[in-house]
């Protein structure tokens, strides 16, 4: 593929992925506001709590089963019905492993993260579990596939289906949490059904296997996914960390104005996200200057539009959280504040990410990095949240600082191995990159 293609492209798929990406965000945001004013605190944080459990349960065991996805399909398309078999086959593995896990130690488990939520709500999370596994997957197949708009189009419509029954349930339901924990719980079967149709139907279907092939097939794949899936481990860890400290040490009430500060923080990463998921095809396939080029240019374009975002949420932050979602939540304005400057970095960091995981084929490098943050955050989380019993600020700090770090040590990493070490040439905006933006403002506008 040549350079005066991938922009195009890359640009095209950002614009529809940022496009699903900016609606599910807008559905995301009015039902936490409704859920906020009518639960309180105590509620958001009893529903948060079920969905974090089900999200490090999926985060914490994967085997990188997307990266595995989006590698083996982007680099063996002609393959996709062997790839897709053995994901199947893999996610089946994982969910049996992590059912038998949760049944043995589930009640240790609870006690330590979330004493006050019942099994009542619990039981939820390890119920969906198979199919947030299948979903992982099936995405990263998409990416691989290319059928980035596609993916865009369905998961846009999954959020809006799920924002519809949720609305419902707040309406017109008396045991609300309960409810919501449901509607989360199926919409995850659904998004299973729905992308295994898609990727069944076209253009793979079904290959047959010995075990022998089988076995051989699952080796190749996580040769890869185990090198992804270790440093996923970590940075996944990293990203739910904190509220798993703030859970243990404020409950429910303290996870839910602090997890209303992760979300909201988390909108200055919507447009990595579809920078990312457009440009993994194309820094894989292009020349290995080409996509050390592609990949300085994404983070310089990422670092222009979330730093924009990062700016406007600091500066919104208290009027925000007070006239929107209440007094209640009030506390979180500090952290929100904090985490967002976070939430740029690692963000940045993904962009160059991509060179080593997607053009080198050495995952091992993001795992390396991601554990050293991991090392540092861990301690620190305990000092300063446990110890020192600096509470969300000290959580949000410390999550902010080792996203800092990693992305220092992207910086020079990339430097020292591409050649690309003028910082002036990732921070300071060019004009090719104005027009890029302006081009996708103008055609979002012209779509809408």
């Amino acid at each position: 593929m040549t350079a005066t293609h991938a922009p195009g492209s890359i640009s095209r798929d950002t614009l529809a992925y940022w496009s699903a990406q900016i609606g599910v965000m807008a559905l995301n945001l009015v039902t936490s506001i409704f859920i906020a004013r009518l639960l309180g605190a105590e509620g958001k944080g009893l529903v948060n709590g079920v969905l974090l459990a089900g999200l490090m349960s999926v985060n914490l065991t994967n085997l990188g089963v997307q990266v595995i996805g989006m590698y083996f399909t982007g680099k063996r398309p002609a393959e996709i019905g062997r790839t897709h078999t053995l994901i199947v086959i893999l996610v089946a593995l994982i969910a049996g492993f992590d059912l038998i896990v949760i049944a043995l130690f589930g009640e240790r488990l609870r006690a330590l993260a979330f004493e006050e939520i019942s099994w009542r709500y619990l039981w939820f999370a390890p119920a969906a579990l198979p199919f947030m596994l299948y979903t992982m997957a099936a995405q990263g197949v998409m990416t691989g596939l290319r059928r980035v708009r596609e993916l865009a189009k369905f998961l846009f419509i999954v959020a809006l289906l799920t924002n519809l029954a949720n609305w419902a349930v707040l309406a017109f339901t008396s045991s609300k949490p309960a409810w919501l924990i449901g509607v989360w719980a199926s919409s995850q079967v659904l998004a299973a059904g729905a992308l295994a149709f898609k990727i069944i139907a076209q253009p793979c279907g079904w290959v047959r296997m010995t075990l022998r092939e089988i076995r051989t097939g699952l080796g190749e794949i996580l040769s890869y996914g185990l090198r992804a899936f270790a440093g996923n481990f970590a940075a996944n860890f990293l990203q739910k960390n904190d509220q798993l400290f703030i859970s243990s040490t404020g409950g429910v009430v303290g996870l839910g104005i602090y997890s209303l500060s992760s979300t909201l923080s988390g909108l200055a990463m919507q447009p990595s996200a579809a920078l990312e998921n457009a440009g993994y095809a194309q820094v894989a396939g292009a020349e290995r200057d080409e996509a050390a080029r592609l990949a300085r240019e994404l983070f310089r374009t990422n670092f222009m539009i979330n730093g924009s975002l990062a700016l406007l949420i600091i500066a919104v932050a208290h009027l925000l959280i007070k006239y929107v979602y209440g007094e209640e939540f009030i506390g979180g304005v500090a952290p929100l504040r904090i985490l967002v400057l976070g939430t740029l970095a690692i963000s940045c960091a993904r962009m160059l990410a991509l060179y080593f995981s997607a053009q080198l084929g050495r995952p091992q490098i993001p795992s390396a990095i991601a554990w050293v943050g991991f090392a540092v955050n861990v301690p620190a989380m305990w000092w300063v949240v446990v110890h020192s019993g600096r509470g969300m600020i000290g959580a949000a700090c410390v999550t902010a600082g080792c996203y800092g770090l990693i992305l220092v040590i992207y910086l020079v990493l990339f430097g020292y191995r591409t050649g690309l070490a003028n910082p002036l040439e990732f921070f300071i905006p060019q004009r090719r990159d104005l027009a890029r933006v302006a081009r996708l403002i103008g055609d979002f506008t012209r779509r809408e």
